[in-house]
């Protein structure tokens, strides 16, 4: 999905529609529907015919919900802020072993309560009040270094290709150098959210936004930046017993290669205008380094 801005189109994420762009559907609840509804319809339409009946303020995280099989945690992913670690510790946790490819965790392989196939009865888990609620955040500087990276440097991420011939429109080049580049990222991210800062993609997209804030009342948000620390104390605030030890030691999976980049002054201070929400909900300060 793309939106245009001039002559460019920039692919957007593939949520719910805003509210002023819905259109009319049957009027009926999405747990009744007709017998020859899955027949005759198809199931993009029938997924966003269900997600439309859910209130706006949480339709964001609807394909974000990752619970475990014996519902004690729930967790609302956010994409370049440890979300790949922690699916993988729920694989482990629920199947007593790692997950046994690198990639691929996100996916319907991985047989985990997750994504459009589940949101349904994942948001009805969500909504019982049951169950540990927790998210993980990232500083804003080095959540946009490691989706720059991750991108656009290594072009090491699945969905990089949706993104690579409009970035090249507003100048990036691998023969630049990575300032020059960081800086046509950070150019992409204004025009994204000029055109929709909701539906931008997930990896660059505002964590407030990701995560669901401030309309979901999380029992812990863990920083990445703690993650080895946090993993245990997120078994031990959960109350749940973790025999396979999944949640004792992160994996770190999908981390960026290292590269040895920082954003200078007047780039962190772009980065800084463009996620002065996240800065301020989650209690993040400037770094230099």
């Amino acid at each position: 999905m793309g939106q245009s801005n001039g002559n460019l189109a920039i692919p957007m994420s593939r949520f719910t529609l805003r509210p002023h762009q819905k259109k009319p559907v049957l009027e009926r609840d999405f747990t009744r529907m007709p017998d020859w509804f899955g027949v005759l319809v198809s199931r993009s339409y029938r997924v966003r015919w269900g997600q439309q009946k859910v209130p706006d303020k949480h339709q964001l995280i609807l394909e974000s919900i990752l619970v475990s099989p014996d519902e004690k945690l729930i967790y609302v992913k956010n994409a370049k802020a440890g979300s790949t670690t922690i699916t993988r510790a729920f694989y482990h946790y629920a199947n007593g072993k790692p997950f046994p490819s690198p990639k691929g965790i996100h996916r319907p392989v991985a047989k985990l309560r997750q994504g459009v196939q589940y949101w349904h009865e994942n948001y009805q888990t969500l909504m019982s009040g049951n169950g540990f609620l927790f998210t993980t955040v990232r500083h804003p500087y080095r959540r946009t270094v490691s989706a720059f990276k991750n991108f656009f440097v290594e072009q090491r991420n699945d969905q990089t290709h949706l993104h690579l011939s409009a970035i090249r429109q507003f100048g990036y080049s691998e023969a630049n150098s990575l300032t020059r580049n960081f800086d046509v990222f950070l150019d992409y991210i204004e025009a994204s959210f000029s055109l929709d800062q909701f539906h931008t993609d997930p990896h660059w997209r505002k964590q407030i936004y990701n995560t669901g804030l401030p309309h979901l009342r999380f029992d812990h948000i863990a920083r990445l930046e703690n993650l080895d620390e946090e993993m245990p104390r997120i078994a031990e605030l959960a109350g749940i017993k973790d025999p396979y030890g999944a949640f004792r030691v992160s994996e770190h999976a999908n981390r960026s290669e290292p590269v040895d980049f920082w954003p200078d002054a007047a780039q962190r201070a772009r980065v800084r205008t463009l996620y002065e929400d996240d800065f301020q909900a989650f209690g993040y300060d400037d770094v230099t380094s």
